[in-house]
């Protein structure tokens, strides 16, 4: 049997995991990532077909009927089953193998996976296989029951996207969710798997009426393309501004969710005064959700956060990020000034009393600067501090900060830039510092981080590495073009991704990094 495939410029590779191809880029060798159809236990593993433009695999398990008293009873839904793959096999009390699965993945006449589900017993209630994908970076998808869009790849050189959408059935967020969870502790650009439930979270089976789901990918010139496929009744703006109204044109459809909602003959309109939401949606056809940021600024959660660490933190004990915060909302005017001064003198005090060897978080190096500055001696010292910072876009930025605070100071900063060549982030602030003519691929994959037009979740769990983006991205020339990509500019992208970002209740580094300056 053939283990391979191609389709146009991409090459599937056959998995020893039943259900799993991985994806490359058969024209340059990039991995894009591994798709996986997972089916719980009791499902069994069968055989396997692998042509030249067709994977196969098909798994059983042995029900019962589901109002047999050994049923499972746990299983229950709020949501609606949807069933579609008739069959013509009559019932039966109970057969061996009486419940059959198949995936399919298809190259002709076009790219599809294919997922059906049929029975041969009485009625049967089984929870949906599991969509699993696995890139090797962050990943862009909007997963909303009746609709969804998965991003394969967002090829960094020529934008060329590769995506996945819903074309018959349902898709829901596993309530997994993401696993393993994105960490700070993650390699650079890490991978991390992302579950899609393929169905409501009970499918009901019987011999007229199975359930079947199918996705189809799709070549588009950019991610601004591959909206198109998007339902025309979304918002064309997922982060509007605090209290701006959006209107759903879905008459016929009730829409819920806890923002304020008017509704009228011609649809419903949304409005809320900030934060993120999430928006249900329900009508002939349509079993959907979405989710939507207000944009309400930052000042607001930076002076909340602020006059809590002020309130409860001994600046003697405190984090870095804390005396960025503390500096940032005193810069801003959001905290009393003799309270931040007394906190940041105390903070600094303790650093400067610590051994040499002791360094500092990078995301307080703008605070340390700034508290120096009017003093050569702390300055040099401070200086002094920020060399040998280990590789990474935080030390970099910090690297960044200590020399144009040199240059102000007329201080010589000769420290070894803290570049990590692997790490995209490094590579798009190193772009941006040797002024490179338009957006290298590591600029084009940290690009990748910002929330962008769809919606659903920022595309990376790591919340710090999205607030570094941020910050190296809004050092980039104007005249670098990403709207054609895009869909809009590269400072609208970065506005809205600090909007999600700041809504999602951000510790104290992800706050710090997404307000560096």
């Amino acid at each position: 049997m053939r283990r391979q495939m191609e389709w146009h410029h991409l090459r599937l590779t056959a998995g020893s995991h039943a259900g799993s191809v991985t994806l490359s880029d058969a024209e340059d060798g990039r991995p894009l990532g591994t798709l996986t159809v997972d089916f719980p236990t009791p499902w069994v593993p069968g055989p396997a077909t692998l042509d030249d433009d067709e994977f196969e695999w098909q798994w059983t398990r042995d029900d019962q009927p589901a109002d047999d008293a050994t049923a499972p009873a746990h299983l229950s839904s709020t949501r609606p089953s949807s069933t579609d793959l008739s069959s013509s096999h009559q019932p039966s009390t109970r057969q061996p193998d009486s419940t059959r699965a198949t995936v399919r993945i298809s190259t002709q006449p076009g790219f599809s996976l294919r997922v059906a589900l049929a029975t041969h017993a009485a009625t049967v209630a089984v929870e949906p296989p599991t969509l699993l994908w696995t890139p090797p970076g962050p990943a862009r998808r909007w997963v909303g029951g009746s609709s969804a869009l998965l991003v394969l790849d967002d090829r960094p050189g020529d934008g060329l996207v590769t995506a996945a959408h819903l074309s018959h059935g349902q898709a829901w967020p596993d309530e997994a969710g993401t696993t393993p969870p994105p960490s700070r502790t993650r390699t650079p650009g890490g991978s991390a798997t992302h579950r899609i439930a393929l169905g409501p979270p009970l499918l009901t089976l019987t011999p007229e009426r199975g359930y079947s789901t199918t996705w189809v990918i799709e070549r588009f010139a950019s991610l601004m393309n591959a909206t198109s496929t998007l339902p025309g009744w979304l918002p064309p703006d997922c982060t509007p501004r605090a209290g701006e109204p959006l209107f759903i044109d879905l008459p016929d459809a009730a829409v819920t969710g806890d923002v304020e909602i008017v509704t009228d003959e011609h649809g419903t309109q949304l409005s809320a005064a900030g934060g993120t939401h999430d928006i249900g949606i329900h009508g002939p056809g349509i079993d959907s959700s979405f989710t939507i940021t207000w944009n309400a600024g930052t000042d607001r959660v930076l002076r909340d956060v602020a006059a809590a660490i002020l309130g409860q933190v001994d600046p003697r004990t405190a984090r870095g990020s804390d005396a960025a915060l503390i500096d940032r909302a005193d810069t801003a005017h959001l905290i009393p000034h003799d309270d931040a001064e007394r906190f940041l003198d105390d903070f600094f005090q303790e650093l400067s009393d610590a051994p040499p060897g002791n360094s500092i978080a990078p995301e307080a190096t703008a605070a340390l600067l700034h508290w120096a500055f009017a003093d050569a001696t702390r300055m040099a010292a401070a200086l002094q501090r920020l060399d040998g910072l280990a590789p990474g876009p935080g030390p970099m930025l910090a690297w960044l900060s200590a020399s144009l605070a040199a240059r102000a100071a007329m201080l010589d900063f000769d420290a070894t830039v803290p570049m990590d060549p692997h790490d995209p982030l490094c590579g798009a602030l190193h772009a941006i510092l040797t002024r490179a003519d338009s957006p290298t691929p590591a600029v084009w994959q940290t690009i990748g981080l910002l929330h962008g037009p769809l919606p659903g979740p920022l595309p990376d769990g790591d919340s710090v590495r999205t607030a570094q983006a941020c910050a190296i991205l809004a050092l980039a020339p104007t005249n670098w073009q990403v709207e054609q990509r895009l869909g809009a500019s590269l400072a609208h992208e970065i506005e809205d991704t600090r909007a999600w970002l700041a809504a999602s209740s951000p510790d104290g580094p992800t706050l710090s990094w997404l307000l560096w300056a």
